[in-house]
């Protein structure tokens, strides 16, 4: 029997095979609801990093670097593990033990990610009250999303793409058009 093992599991998401769960405890788990097995384990980060301003609380041991709030699996074949010190690390599916890429623009805890269902863009949402918007060739940032007036609690893009709807903890309901922003 295999589990999370310190504090918290914050981040949940699946693809068409597998389920993938993080949290408190600096691990990111692979799992197969066939089998009923945790089939790969990953770190959440190896950095000891504080976070810059806010942090999410913890029952957890790990720096803020190591706790992870939120993953979310593209249709791109990648993975992003949002921290707890506002970081985003960037995996492949094929080796999600390593991080390809690291995004650090935030300096507030994730509360959610969620990809295009085309794979082309990544939404972070933060507890700083915006919306960072990547674009995942490169995971450049292509536009940030700042009319929320609270913390970014749950962010969803429409099945074409166009508009991303968001819901903050003041419970504004927020559309945006894709992939400006607007």
């Amino acid at each position: 029997m295999e589990s999370h093992n310190d504090g918290e599991v914050w981040g949940l998401d699946m693809n068409e095979s597998h389920v993938f769960s993080s949290g408190d405890d600096n691990q990111v788990k692979m799992w197969d609801p066939v089998e009923r097995k945790c089939v790969a384990t990953a770190i959440v980060n190896e950095k000891t990093r504080k976070a810059s301003k806010n942090k999410a609380s913890t029952l957890g041991k790990h720096p803020e670097s190591q706790a992870s709030r939120a993953i979310a699996i593209g249709s791109n074949g990648h993975i992003a593990v949002g921290a707890n010190d506002g970081s985003v690390s960037i995996r492949s599916m094929d080796d999600f033990a390593t991080t390809t890429q690291e995004l650090t623009d935030n300096g507030q805890w994730i509360e959610t990610m969620e990809y295009s269902p085309d794979g082309a863009y990544l939404a972070v949402g933060s507890h700083d009250t915006d919306i960072y918007i990547y674009e995942t060739d490169g995971y450049t940032l292509a536009v940030k999303c700042k009319e929320h007036n609270a913390a970014i609690t749950c962010i969803d893009w429409s099945m074409d793409g166009t508009y991303l709807k968001s819901v903050c903890n003041a419970y504004e309901l927020l559309y945006f058009n894709m992939p400006d922003g607007n």
